[in-house]
């Protein structure tokens, strides 16, 4: 039972970018062109704040959604059509230094999508990665794997200097690909001894995974081959690294939690019927659940709840990936109301980092509350200021016991967070708030302003 009926003003306001973000999110190949005529429709088009504002959903989608990369990469072209300047804020966004590694393989898909469609040139790419700074290692051998027989051919000298320098990047993580670390370090030293010629087969990557494998085929969900796997293929794929960088702390994974983030109901009931070697937790300990619920499928959502495997604590992470029917749904599991108000409240943190605007309004009609914090003292407040999140702020700002000076551990209010990010639309939305105080010092005494100044 809601415990708050949230203002008719705020449902105003929130309801266009709601609206907005539910066309993109159900983005596919049958219905771009009339998912593109219901945006060209809306007022965001027709200011820049608002461009921005698309720009920033359609690649956080990709990112939720990572299989239909290419499909929203189409998207934006179709756009572009009509909104010339949309392209060129995209690329602008695309080539800033990613600090997550599910950010670097979208951003780089994309670019790649682009580069091949002629709206973005090899000489921008090369000079938007070559501002990243050196501990973003990943993001160089991501970029070499999908620019590098391009840049071999048309620029050498670049290049044996991106060689020279990725291999010789220390402290590399995993390639979030088919290929391993050590593999990747391999492929750089023969590129090396072959004079600097590109070395890995061409089309090897999809979803990271090597074409015409068994992960391949469930990824990209084709029932039709998995229907005929062997319980001797299925014992042969105990476990992986996945490719998908998702949005908790994974390990290795099994065909099961593949399945299960892919959508493929046909194929994990089918893998799941097999009596094969398949653990049903990745090397981290996770179960299906978080992989389903990133999927977005409610029919594995409710098959493995069925299995009786723990839903609960979950409600966050369907908060962080917009499955808002994930989200209604294990919210009606949980009976207990003081975890139900400290799910809410960790979903409240949630929407306000990702621009969820939907569910963080569930959150709030069921009493979560705006003075939540995370472990560094942050509010959503705090959150939609460093993550630029302009709507969520002015939604934040119409509701009871707002304050947009609250600060966190180190002092910080939004306004020094938005100052140090640069977002100049929320630090204008902030000073424009008749309780703003401009003055207030962090722990370092200093000020906003100063934060602008550095």
């Amino acid at each position: 039972m809601a415990k708050y009926e949230i203002p008719a003003e705020v449902y105003k306001t929130a309801m266009p970018i709601i609206h907005l973000q539910s066309v993109l999110a159900d983005i596919n190949d049958e219905n771009i062109e009339e998912s593109k005529e219901i945006i060209l429709n809306l007022k965001l088009t027709k200011t820049q704040t608002g461009l921005v504002y698309i720009c920033q959903d359609i690649l956080f989608n990709a990112k939720i959604h990572f299989n239909k990369i290419d499909i929203y990469s189409k998207f934006v072209l179709e756009l572009c059509k009509d909104i010339p300047n949309l392209q060129q804020l995209v690329n602008a966004k695309l080539l800033l230094p990613a600090t997550d590694s599910r950010t670097k393989c979208v951003h780089l898909r994309m670019l790649r999508y682009f580069f091949e469609h002629e709206t973005i040139s090899l000489d921008e790419i090369i000079t938007g990665i070559a501002n990243f700074p050196e501990q973003l290692s990943n993001q160089y051998m991501l970029f070499f794997l999908v620019f590098g027989k391009f840049i071999e051919r048309k620029h050498p000298d670049v290049f044996r200097e991106i060689c020279v320098k990725v291999k010789n990047l220390k402290g590399l993580g995993p390639t979030y690909t088919s290929l391993r670390n050590h593999e990747f370090r391999e492929i750089i030293t023969r590129s090396a001894e072959s004079d600097f010629k590109w070395q890995i087969p061409e089309e090897t990557i999809l979803y990271g995974y090597v074409k015409e494998s068994i992960p391949y085929y469930i990824r990209s969900n084709n029932y039709q081959y998995v229907r005929n796997l062997s319980q001797q293929q299925l014992d042969d794929l105990y476990d992986f690294s996945p490719f998908d960088p998702i949005p908790f702390e994974s390990g290795k994974c099994t065909l099961t939690q593949l399945a299960s983030i892919s959508g493929s109901f046909k194929s994990l009931r089918h893998i799941m019927s097999m009596k094969a070697k398949i653990r049903n937790t990745d090397s981290n300990g996770n179960s299906p659940a978080p992989y389903a619920i990133a999927g977005g499928s409610m029919p594995i959502i409710k098959s493995i709840h069925e299995r009786m495997i723990e839903m609960d604590d979950f409600l966050p992470l369907a908060a962080h990936c917009r499955a808002i029917d994930a989200f209604e749904y294990i919210l009606s599991l949980i009976d207990d109301e003081t975890k139900k108000k400290e799910l809410l409240n960790k979903s409240l943190l949630e929407c306000a980092t990702t621009n969820n605007l939907a569910i963080l309004l569930v959150c709030i009609s069921y009493g979560a509350s705006l003075k939540t914090k995370n472990s560094e003292g942050q509010t959503a407040i705090h959150l939609a200021a460093l993550n630029d999140n302009l709507f969520i702020a002015k939604i934040l700002s119409m509701l009871p016991n707002f304050n947009p000076n609250v600060q966190d551990d180190a002092g910080d209010t939004p306004l020094h967070l938005a100052a140090k990010q640069g977002n100049i639309g929320i630090i204008n939305f902030l000073i424009g708030l008749p309780s703003i105080k401009k003055d207030i010092k962090n722990n370092y005494g200093k000020t906003a302003l100063d934060a602008t100044k550095e």
